[in-house]
C-alpha cells in the first residue's frame, strides 16, 4: 500500500503542475498518462462489510435523515478536508479513509477525459447540470435556472483544476464521475428540505459503463449540513451511510453470521406454500391461510433481526467494549430495553456465552411468539407464566403510574 500511495502522490503532483496552464489541454495530456499509471491498481469490487475504525454516528446527519430514504442505514462520523465526498466513499469501500486521495485523483482523470459526456452526452446531463446550478445556492431562483451552459462549462473547468488539490469541495458532477470510476451506483440522499430542488440531488446515480453481465452494486451517501431556517437547508458535507448489520466491533463465526440469511431462505421456501395444498390437509379457510402466511413472514423477519442484534452485543462484549443501551438502540431501535438487559446479564453471568436454549428466535417479555399470535383469545386467557424475580422487582408486570424501571434489568416494578 505504501508503494501505491507514493504513486498516487506522484501523479497528483503532475496534475497540480498542469493546472497552471490555461484551459484543460495540458491537464488532459497528463490525465491520459495518469490513467495508464493507475490502471494496474485495482479498486474494491464490493463495499466494505466491517468497520473496525468507525468513530460513531454522525448526529447531525442522523437528525436530517429523510423518511423516504432506505432503512437500516446509519451515517458515520468521518474526518477529513473539504466536504468529505471521497473520504465518505473510501469509508464505504475500505472501512477507513485510506483510499480517499486516490479516489479524488481518479475522479479528476474521469472528469477531464470524459468532459463532453458529463456536460452533454449522458442521459442525465440536464439533471446533473440543474443540480450543479442549484449547488451554487440553496433555493430555486431565476438566475440559476438561466445560467448559460458556457458559464457552467467554465465552472466545470475550474472545479476540475481545484479538485487536483486536497481539501477541495466536490460538486454533483464529482458524484457522477466517481460513480463511473467505481462502476457502482451511488444513491445520493438529500434531507427533506429545499423541496423544489431536492429531486436533483436525491436520486440514484448510475456509472457511465459497467459490466454487461452484472448489475452495479450501490453505495449510499448523504448530504449533510446546517438548517438556516425551518425550510432552508444549506449543504456542508457528505456523509457515508453504512448498513447497521456491518457496524460490528467483532464478528461471530461464519456459521452464526449465516443464521439470519438462512432464516430468510426458509421464509422464501415457506412463501411458496399454496392454499390448495393446505386447505384439505388442515381444513382451513383461505382467510386463515393468508393470515398464517403473513404472521410466519413477520415472525421470521423478527427472529432474524433479534439474532443479529443479540450476537452484535455478544461481539461487543468479547471485544471488551460492551456498548450502553442508548448506543445499542441507535443500531437496533426495534429491540426492547428488557431484551438488551436480559442479554447483557446473561453475557456477564456466563463470561460471554449464550445458552443454547435462547440462541435463536427468542422473544422478549411483552412480545408475542408465533404460537401465541395464532392462538385463540380463550387460549390466551388460560395461559400464564410465573413471574421472574430481579432483586425487589417482579416481572413481567404492567407498567404502573409513577413506577421506575429496575436499574439492572429495565423491567417495571409491580404496584
Amino acid at each position: 500500500m505504501i508503494q501505491r500511495n507514493e504513486v498516487v502522490l506522484s501523479v497528483l503532483g503532475e496534475l497540480q503542475e498542469a493546472t497552471e496552464s490555461s484551459g484543460l489541454d495540458a491537464l488532459t495530456r497528463v490525465a491520459l498518462e495518469v490513467d495508464q499509471v493507475l490502471a494496474p491498481f485495482q479498486l474494491p469490487g464490493t463495499p466494505c462489510q466491517d468497520f473496525p475504525e468507525w468513530a460513531g454516528v454522525d448526529d447531525t446527519a442522523h437528525g436530517l435523515y429523510p423518511a423516504d430514504a432506505p432503512g437500516g442505514l446509519l451515517p458515520l462520523k468521518c474526518k477529513g478536508e473539504g466536504n468529505l465526498l471521497f473520504d465518505a466513499v473510501s469509508m464505504l469501500l475500505m472501512g477507513n479513509t485510506g483510499l480517499s486521495l486516490e479516489l479524488q485523483v481518479r475522479t479528476v482523470v474521469e472528469m477531464v477525459l470524459w468532459k463532453r459526456y458529463y456536460l452533454s452526452g449522458m442521459i442525465d446531463s440536464k439533471m446533473m447540470l440543474q443540480a450543479v446550478r442549484f449547488s451554487l445556492c440553496a433555493e430555486e431562483s431565476e438566475d440559476m435556472l438561466n445560467l448559460p451552459v458556457t458559464v457552467l462549462e467554465a465552472i466545470f473547468d475550474a472545479d476540475v483544476k481545484a479538485s487536483c488539490f486536497p481539501g477541495s469541495y466536490a460538486n454533483m458532477w464529482h458524484v457522477y464521475a466517481l460513480s463511473s470510476v467505481l462502476q457502482f451506483n451511488i444513491y445520493s440522499i438529500y434531507p427533506m428540505f429545499n423541496l423544489k430542488i431536492r429531486p436533483y440531488f436525491n436520486r440514484v446515480i448510475r456509472p457511465r459503463t459497467w459490466p454487461k453481465d452484472s448489475e452495479p452494486l450501490t453505495l449510499h451517501i448523504m448530504w449533510s449540513g446546517e438548517l438556516q431556517s425551518e425550510a432552508l437547508f444549506r449543504p456542508k458535507n457528505f456523509v457515508a451511510l453504512a448498513h447497521t448489520r456491518d457496524l460490528t466491533l467483532g464478528s461471530p463465526d461464519s456459521e452464526q453470521r449465516a443464521s439470519p440469511t438462512k432464516s430468510e431462505e426458509l421464509l422464501n421456501q415457506d412463501s411458496q406454500l399454496s392454499y390448495p395444498s393446505l386447505k384439505d390437509k388442515y381444513n382451513i379457510t383461505k382467510r386463515t391461510f393468508y393470515r398464517w402466511k403473513r404472521q410466519t413472514q413477520e415472525h421470521c423477519k423478527k427472529s432474524a433481526a433479534r439474532y443479529e442484534a443479540k450476537y452484535f452485543l455478544q461481539a461487543c462484549y468479547l471485544e471488551g467494549k460492551l456498548i450502553p443501551l442508548h448506543q445499542f438502540k441507535e443500531f437496533f431501535p426495534e429491540i426492547s430495553r428488557s431484551s438488551y438487559y436480559n442479554w447483557k446479564h446473561e453475557l456477564l453471568k456466563s463470561g460471554g456465552n449464550f445458552s443454547t436454549s435462547s440462541s435463536t428466535g427468542e422473544i422478549s417479555p411483552g412480545e408475542s411468539t408465533e404460537q401465541e399470535a395464532w392462538s385463540s383469545p380463550e387460549a390466551k386467557q388460560d395461559e400464564s407464566r410465573p413471574p421472574r424475580q430481579c432483586g425487589q422487582y417482579v416481572w413481567p408486570q404492567p407498567r404502573q403510574a409513577g413506577s421506575r424501571p429496575c436499574p439492572e434489568c429495565g423491567a417495571y416494578a409491580g404496584s
